[in-house]
């Protein structure tokens, strides 16, 4: 399986002055840049390639490959109703823009949007879920792989985040800020920020 982020999101989680505000700091701090890529830290930590939350936070475009003999089975947890499917990684899932087979020599053929569906499992996790007796389009050149772009993320905007985020991202860049030049203070090993992040965690597909 593999999972690109194909468009990038196109505005931060958090602003430096929202930082300011959370850490009583004035607008004009000279530490505006050293914030800057605090925050930028923290969102590549949480949402990067390989983000540590397993979610997308600001909308962007993801490209999501797997062998297509997958599909008739599952890839991820099982949702309650037995339904399986392709789990799209890195919700919330926005929509779907394309699906398409792709043969050994990378010749795609579109999939109809009437061919398949998504549906949202108890687990938080979207499944691609192919209509019942999709044909297999002819392939020219094994092995087969299935292609599905979609779109991921809360929104646009920074505050289309869930509150809950973007608080614990204020408190895991104030950790930063407070311990800078101490090499104790890390993100990944922080039992506080782990508890905050918690209930928003979801599986990766990693």
């Amino acid at each position: 399986m593999a999972l690109a982020i194909t468009t990038k999101p196109a505005a931060p989680v958090l602003t430096v002055p929202e930082f300011c505000a959370h850490a009583r700091l004035p607008d004009d701090t000279p530490d505006a840049v050293y914030i800057a890529s605090i925050l930028d830290a923290v969102t590549a930590w949480l949402a990067g390639p390989n983000g540590w939350l397993g979610r997308s936070l600001i909308a962007q475009t993801l490209t999501l490959t797997v062998p297509l003999n997958v599909v008739v089975g599952f890839v991820g947890p099982m949702i309650a109703d037995a339904m399986t499917g392709v789990v799209l990684p890195r919700p919330p899932v926005i929509d779907v823009e394309s699906v398409a087979v792709l043969d050994g020599a990378g010749a795609a053929t579109t999939i109809p949007q009437a061919q398949y569906s998504t549906h949202e499992g108890a687990d938080g996790m979207t499944r691609l879920v192919l209509a019942p007796g999709f044909q297999m389009p002819t392939i020219d050149r094994a092995p087969a792989w299935l292609r599905t772009v979609y779109r991921a993320g809360y929104g646009a905007a920074g505050t289309d985040v869930d509150a809950g985020i973007r608080h614990a991202m204020l408190m895991a860049a104030m950790r930063l800020y407070a311990g800078r030049g101490d090499p104790s203070v890390t993100l990944g090993s922080d039992p506080m920020l782990a508890e905050l992040f918690k209930p928003y965690a979801g599986w990766s597909g990693r």
